[in-house]
């Protein structure tokens, strides 16, 4: 058969949005998705049991364009494995989460698929990125470019340096990846068999693995968007992600274990892992210092305050 008799419409790029009870917050992600310049996308939905009118809304979308793919589970399997499903849904040799926060600019698939096939060692593309309040006003200008040094071990400590940095810094799962470079990670994301392991920095983690996979490739332009996040207590994080209470507390030493299992399944020499151990360790003891730095403020804050003012002699 000639090529020109072949199909037009096979998918190069999986958009997918995994979603929970979002019948409001569905429509933005998903006509951006569907707004893409580039025609080889296709879009798949999981929605986590959602007991809203989610379920309608994505089908009366599903109907119109046939690039949607829709599947409802029959209950709430978790966040985290919600992610899963929908990265195990798609079919395309590229793949992008997008959240139900986030939304993508029109050119965002065709210019991420043309710098992945010009670069076939690339691992995934970050992209520029709008932060933004509820209002619309700007948070940040854009996210930073992501570790983009040649060797694995010095990926993966620039990668640790921008997770110390902020978390604002860079937020590499929502990127557009090589679909079997993340079939191979150690995640939860990824893999059920983690599941046990997941706190809910485990998107970190799966970050430290794709670092020491292969290069990083970045694209300046904002293409991508997200609405601010909110900073909730530990309970209303926990009910969110779908975990035990006692998952959300002790953060930072739980996402290092996280690392170290990551570290434990790549193929490293012994000096690597020596290495990214060293840098690990490093990453831990600067996010401690972090955390007592913030601590100290809030103290000498509330130790001002409780200060009775000095009486006029």
């Amino acid at each position: 058969m000639s090529s020109d008799l072949e199909p037009a419409n096979i998918p190069r790029l999986t958009i997918g949005i995994p979603i929970r009870n979002g019948e409001q917050s569905i429509v933005r992600p998903l006509e951006s998705a569907l707004a893409q310049t580039e025609p080889d996308i296709e879009v798949v939905i999981s929605d986590n049991a959602s007991t809203d009118a989610t379920q309608e809304v994505c089908r009366a979308y599903a109907e119109q364009d046939g690039r949607i793919r829709y599947q409802r589970l029959p209950e709430n399997i978790g966040l985290f494995a919600n992610f899963r499903n929908a990265f195990l849904l798609g079919s395309a040799p590229y793949f992008r989460w997008l959240g139900a926060d986030d939304w993508l600019e029109p050119e965002y698939g065709r210019r991420s698929i043309e710098i992945l096939d010009a670069n076939p060692d690339g691992v995934l593309v970050t992209t520029g990125s709008r932060l933004v309040r509820e209002d619309g006003s700007a948070v940040l200008g854009g996210l930073r470019a992501g570790p983009d040094a040649d060797g694995r071990i010095e990926r993966f400590r620039q990668l640790l340096d921008l997770f110390a940095l902020d978390y604002r810094a860079i937020d590499p799962i929502y990127s557009a990846m090589r679909r079997s470079v993340l079939a191979g990670q150690p995640s939860v994301l990824v893999d059920s068999r983690y599941a046990s392991r997941a706190g809910i920095d485990t998107d970190q983690a799966l970050s430290a693995a794709l670092a020491l996979a292969g290069p990083w490739l970045h694209l300046p332009e904002a293409l991508a968007g997200r609405q601010h996040p909110t900073f909730d207590p530990l309970r209303v994080l926990a009910r969110r992600f779908d975990i035990p209470e006692r998952m959300v507390y002790g953060r930072q030493l739980r996402l290092c274990r996280s690392i170290n299992i990551v570290l434990a399944e790549q193929e490293l020499t012994v000096a690597q892992r020596r290495q990214a151990r060293q840098a690990l360790a490093r990453f831990y003891l600067r996010r401690r210092a972090q955390i007592v730095g913030r601590v100290a403020r809030r103290v000498r804050k509330l130790a001002a305050r409780g200060t009775p003012r000095s009486q006029p002699n």
